[in-house]
């Protein structure tokens, strides 16, 4: 115990040097104590999806190739499942507190200024495109990154979660906001064609619930052919309303 409390000001000293003034002492011990209950209800709910991924591992080397597609079939879900738990922890710790990942930026030299080239000639994804009845793209562009991905490849990936979308726009209606206004959802696409950096900005429709709900769906993009070449940000202006 007492070495514990030896090593508090070794680990609190860089957050401690960067602060400007006292910490408000009364309010982090109210943020803990909202932030432990959250996470514990959590801790159990991830535990059992761990439990539920085993047992489904073990169901892939059954005999039968029936048991074993719904094994198939159970391990996506669960991936879905632990995926969610993962944003549901982010959303235990206050937005200010998380840690935004830092870009370092190169001129680029050679082949890569000359992909860059290219890469600009084809900023503009799609314009004025219908996803729903009551989503549509006003712009999708590309905005940042040195890879390569097709425009179809991301007109597809957009469109693959454009259910989701629609559902963030029902849910935000069944709580009685018929509204219709636009937000601009900016994700970045890494190597393995999987999101990262996914935000929500200039919200124009809806309230905090429907913002995490299109943030939630913009972590479920997914690039069947990966980027080449490096990761790719886009930034796609959506449309939402009758």
């Amino acid at each position: 115990m007492r070495s514990l409390l030896l090593a508090l000001p070794l680990l609190l000293a860089p957050s401690l040097a960067a602060a400007q003034s006292a910490p408000d002492v009364a309010d982090a011990r109210a943020r803990a104590a909202r932030e432990i209950g959250c996470l514990e209800r959590l801790h159990a709910d991830l535990g059992t999806a761990l439990e539920l991924l085993r047992d489904a591992r073990q169901q892939l080397n059954a005999p039968y190739e029936d048991v074993r597609n719904d094994a198939a079939r159970a391990v996506e879900s669960l991936e879905q499942r632990i995926d969610d738990i993962g944003e549901a922890i982010r959303a235990c710790l206050p937005r200010t507190s998380r840690l935004e990942p830092r870009t370092v930026v190169q001129e680029p030299t050679g082949t890569e200024a000359r992909v860059e080239r290219e890469n600009d000639a084809t900023r503009d994804v799609e314009r004025d495109a219908r996803l729903g009845e009551y989503v549509r793209v006003v712009v999708g562009e590309r905005v940042d990154g040195m890879g390569q991905l097709s425009a179809g490849a991301v007109r597809s990936m957009v469109r693959g979660v454009s259910s989701r979308l629609e559902r963030c726009y029902g849910e935000l209606v069944e709580r009685g906001a018929l509204e219709r206004g636009t937000l601009i959802l900016t994700f970045t696409i890494d190597e393995r064609g999987r999101p990262r950096r996914v935000t929500i900005d200039q919200q124009q429709v809806g309230d905090t619930r429907f913002a995490r709900c299109v943030e939630r769906a913009g972590r479920r993009l997914r690039a069947s052919t990966p980027p080449s070449g490096g990761e790719v940000r886009y930034s796609y202006t959506l449309r939402f309303g009758p």
